[in-house]
């Protein structure tokens, strides 16, 4: 487990609408079925139009560079999320390019893995992972809209 990130995770915005009990139950989460991955300068996380295995990253030292459509880029600093568009997407393509702007850190992780185990920790209620869900769906919608 990757405890030493925990505080980082606890921080990433698209669960700042999430109380703190519950962003400290995800931090746990994320951190116990993440592998860390260091980036460096132009190194491509994500490749715009891209399929993949559900994989999503959490920045937690380094700045990003998000691409789309060929539109200006924005950065991206720790802590943050990343890989949460595809979850919203109906062909579960990549929906930007991501590329390290220095070296970076991330941890990466499996979507399919951090739901199963939301719905298996007792104490995320049904409430809990609807606020997940719509916290992540908003957070998606807003970098979309920043693109």
């Amino acid at each position: 487990m990757l405890r030493g990130y925990a505080a980082k995770v606890v921080g990433i915005p698209a669960f700042a609408s999430l109380n703190t009990a519950l962003r400290g139950r995800l931090a746990e989460i994320l951190t116990m079925i993440s592998q860390p991955r260091v980036l460096n300068a132009g190194d491509v996380l994500y490749q715009q139009g891209a399929e993949d295995e559900s994989t999503g990253a959490i920045l937690v030292e380094g700045i990003l560079s998000v691409t789309a459509d060929g539109g200006p880029a924005i950065s991206v600093a720790a802590p943050d999320l990343l890989g949460e568009m595809q979850q919203f997407d109906q062909y579960g393509q990549r929906t930007a390019t991501v590329t390290a702007e220095g070296p970076v850190t991330v941890l990466e992780f499996s979507w399919h893995e951090f739901v199963s185990r939301i719905r298996e920790t007792p104490t995320i209620t049904k409430e809990d992972q609807a606020a997940v869900k719509s916290a992540l769906e908003a957070y998606a919608n807003m970098r979309l809209h920043q693109l």
